[in-house]
């Protein structure tokens, strides 16, 4: 869909032109990126420069994706089975529904290109995507895959500093 553009890096100047954040905000967080992995966004949402909600709601204006309140959505036990918990904890996407070969799924960052592809290989089946924010994302991981999963699980990569691979 966006494969000739840096999405994070026009997500990032979107940001700045639209005077959500100082270019030096901006800067911290991509350092912190490129040290450890991961979303700009949960950057920018972990320094208090931006709320998951704003973030959502930029990448649904700029880059034309829905936003679907999980609260109100009814997820299907066949969308859940395709996805492991862990899948779903790593990358903070959720899958909401099956359908033949077409899986709906819910990301706080869709712009990372590499999770969509990893899914159509993990499931065989084409992807779509739709937007929710972190916070909503870890709720429904929480409440539909197991009550026992802690905090700390569903982050396990975020306070590691890690090499990085774009996936």
């Amino acid at each position: 869909m966006f494969t000739d553009i840096n999405l994070e890096q026009d997500l990032g100047q979107m940001l700045l032109e639209k005077t959500a954040l100082t270019p030096d905000q901006l800067k911290e967080c991509l350092r912190r990126q490129r040290i450890k992995g991961g979303s700009l966004t949960q950057y920018l949402i972990d320094a208090g420069h931006l709320k998951d909600t704003d973030v959502a709601t930029y990448l649904t204006c700029q880059y034309g994706y829905s936003y679907i309140p999980l609260k109100a959505y009814n997820v299907t036990d066949e969308a859940l089975g395709m996805i492991p918990a862990q899948v779903a904890c790593d990358y903070m996407i959720f899958p909401i529904e099956k359908n033949d070969r077409l899986l709906t799924v819910t990301m706080a960052d869709p712009l990372n290109k590499g999770v969509i592809e990893t899914l159509r290989q993990l499931t065989h089946c084409e992807i779509i995507v739709f937007v929710s924010t972190r916070s909503e994302i870890m709720e429904a991981i929480a409440k539909y895959y197991s009550p026992s999963l802690k905090r700390f699980e569903m982050d396990r990569f975020h306070k590691e500093e890690i090499l990085r691979d774009d996936v």
